[in-house]
């Protein structure tokens, strides 16, 4: 599948082994195998379908014509690096890998290169990405790229129990995903470090496949958001957004998504700040575990 890449830029002392180009002549198809490729034998498993991919790149703004691909002399793949762009002169690192055969060589150092040179070229001011906290290699490159950690963020988990549907005075009802949006802005947090990390920002959430929202309501007043998709393929309910006024409003909302997904047999919570009211409330209260960590990185272009 993979044809012989026109040659931007030489990245190797003669003899040339290695190139930087773009990803502008790859198909869908071949950027999930691409994907697939470099994320074999991962911490977390990565198995993307040309159509899980397109919904991946839509929802993260990733641009699929100016990330970063690195192949070897023959033209075959080495390396890919995903970019997104968003307002502001902001990018984000969607994706990053070397393929297995090729790891150990110092080509990451490379790659990152090639993407901060990447970014830079498109104006760029900032770049972001996460790691996870154990992947220790990965960490050093993008420290040595540039890249400083500028906060944790975790994942959680938990089992759903017996499902009580009892909420007094409290009313809670489906919403259009774009009303639940604009009721999280009123109910978010003004903490610049509490902020959401790029999967989870409204632009990432408008456009969540399947993506289903639930609001709580005290005398006709909004209270509490939570905004999540059901996964039948992981038995999942995996929160996207969970905003409120009063934490008393966050067991309510999980009992009645379980209501609605009789078939889940687990909550998952997605790169949520340390430290903040979500986090707290669900760790203290609702038998969530941290289950992972990762660093939220940047560098100023």
């Amino acid at each position: 599948m993979w044809l012989k890449i026109r040659r931007s830029s030489f990245v190797d002392s003669t003899p040339i082994r290695f190139v930087i180009s773009d990803t502008s002549r790859m198909n869908m198809d071949q950027l999930a195998e691409a994907i697939n490729a470099v994320y074999q034998g991962y911490y977390l498993p990565v198995e993307h379908t040309p159509v899980s991919f397109a919904a991946f790149c839509r929802q993260y703004s990733l641009d699929c014509a100016q990330s970063v691909l690195m192949v070897d002399e023959t033209g075959h793949l080495t390396g890919l690096a995903m970019l997104a762009l968003r307002a502001g002169g902001r990018g984000w690192c969607g994706s990053f890998g070397i393929v297995s055969r090729y790891r150990g060589q110092n080509l990451a150092g490379l790659l990152a290169k090639g993407l901060i040179d990447r970014a830079r070229e498109l104006g760029l001011t900032t770049l972001q990405l996460e790691v996870l906290a154990q992947n220790e290699r990965a960490i050093k490159t993008y420290r040595q790229a540039g890249f400083e950690i500028v906060r944790n963020l975790v994942v959680l988990n938990a089992p759903i129990g017996p499902v009580e549907m009892a909420y007094s005075t409290l009313g809670i009802r489906e919403v259009e995903l774009g009303t639940a949006l604009k009721i999280a802005a009123s109910l978010e947090s003004p903490v610049a470090n509490l902020q959401p990390c790029w999967q989870v920002e409204p632009v990432s959430l408008g456009n969540l496949v399947d993506g289903r929202a639930l609001v709580a309501e005290q005398n006709d007043l909004p209270v509490g958001v939570m905004i999540y998709r059901a996964s039948p393929s992981t038995a999942q309910i995996s929160l996207s957004q969970l905003n409120f006024r009063d934490p008393a409003v966050v067991g309510p909302l999980l009992q009645y998504a379980a209501a609605l997904h009789p078939a889940a047999r687990g909550f998952y919570l997605l790169n949520a700040p340390e430290g903040s009211p979500q986090v707290e409330t669900l760790l203290t209260s609702h038998g969530f575990k941290e289950t992972n960590r990762q660093y939220e990185m940047q560098m100023i272009l």
